[in-house]
């Protein structure tokens, strides 16, 4: 067994002991056609990707084939399993899941509250190893940045980064004001 197949085991989103059996599952769930769900399986990969000069690059891009797909569905092979869990669904990403206007004012929100009241999040990316390339820039006023907001994993405590924390320590979204926390799309 592989360090991938000793992760937890989510199934709230699904599982099946094949994919047929999870694309049928989704299209009697979601009443979509098995044509409009597309899954993929998830590789593991053993380094992040690089470019020449040591720049982070994304290995495997997302797009949508076509406007026929509806659902790309996310799934880890459990290699080895033969049991109903053999196949996680990880992620479900439904390609018009929000109408455009509203998705257009989600999207100038998050914009609004990023650029005046997020914290940015300290990643690799800054600078490569060999310190020739800024690949997200040396000015601070105009350089690339990272948020991180909600739960995810981390390995310094080998789950969810709030899992040891007290209930009123938590905060999910590093704002230098903590007011804008919530806000009101209605208005």
């Amino acid at each position: 067994m592989n360090s991938l197949n000793e992760a937890p085991v989510y199934s709230h989103l699904g599982y099946g002991s094949s994919l047929k059996e999870i694309a049928i599952n989704l299209s009697q769930r979601s009443g979509l056609s098995l044509e409009s769900i597309r899954l993929e399986r998830l590789i593991k990969s053993t380094r992040e990707g690089q470019s020449r000069e040591g720049c982070p690059i994304a290995k495997m891009i997302i797009i949508r084939r076509s406007q026929t797909e509806q659902l790309c569905v996310l799934v880890r092979d459990r290699v080895g399993h033969t049991c109903p869990t053999r196949f996680i669904i990880v992620a479900l990403i439904v390609w018009e899941g929000v109408e455009v206007n509203w998705a257009s004012r989600l999207y100038d929100t998050v914009v609004h509250k990023l650029t005046n009241y997020a914290t940015p999040t300290e990643r690799k990316c800054s600078l490569n190893k060999s310190r020739t390339c800024a690949c997200q820039g040396f000015d601070l006023s105009r350089s690339g940045a990272c948020y991180s907001f909600g739960c995810s994993y981390s390995m310094y405590t080998h789950g969810c980064k709030f899992g040891k924390s007290r209930e009123n320590e938590i905060r999910r979204f590093k704002l230098t004001n903590q007011s804008e926390v919530s806000f009101d799309l209605n208005t």
